[in-house]
């Protein structure tokens, strides 16, 4: 990749010296390159982020709606988002907005098998 100019993003919830991978070759290619610590997000920023995201999609949840997600669901940023798209797809196809009522639907549907 870089005789080739291009570019290769890896995250990891380990420091790339600590023998991510299984392979030798692997970890020391992958140590080649600037490492970055992240910091994790603090809650406002999680809730930011959602809101930003949700507005990107065109989302609108009202307050009680965020209220309820953030008692009811998973609270870390990926499971958050992915109730965003289920929540947006869901919304779609049904050709409903986003009430309380219709979020807990949503939302308890996904819960039963």
């Amino acid at each position: 990749m870089r005789a080739q100019g291009t570019s290769l993003l890896l995250t990891a919830n380990k420091n790339p010296g600590q023998q991510i991978f299984d392979l030798a070759d692997l970890n020391s290619r992958v140590v080649w390159g600037p490492v970055y610590k992240l910091p994790s997000l603090s809650q406002v920023e999680v809730e930011q982020a959602l809101l930003l995201h949700a507005h990107a999609r065109g989302l609108e949840l009202g307050s009680e709606g965020w209220d309820y997600l953030f008692k009811h669901c998973r609270r870390d940023t990926s499971s958050l988002v992915a109730i965003l798209a289920l929540l947006d797809d869901e919304s779609l196809r049904h050709q409903r907005r986003l009430t309380l009522p219709f979020l807990r639907q949503v939302l308890n549907a996904q819960e039963t098998p």
